[in-house]
């Protein structure tokens, strides 16, 4: 189990989740699951990812445990 201390010290910042979670997400880079593009466009006001192809938006927890979080 990780101590609060240890969980600071490795997310000190809201980006740096947002960073763990996209490697998690997309190990080998970001690609859309509804056509397979790798280009995206960030969102920022809403922490979207969209698709440079077909303009799919994605969120890093969509359809995961923290689903609307």
């Amino acid at each position: 189990m990780m101590s609060i201390r240890r969980f600071m010290t490795l997310f000190p910042d809201e980006q740096s989740c947002r960073d763990f979670l996209f490697g998690i997400r997309w190990p080998r880079g970001f690609i859309c699951t509804k056509c397979g593009e790798m280009r995206y466009s960030l969102i920022k006001t809403r922490n979207v990812f969209e698709c440079a192809n077909c303009k799919t938006q994605t969120s890093l927890t969509s359809n995961t445990l923290m689903h609307r979080t």
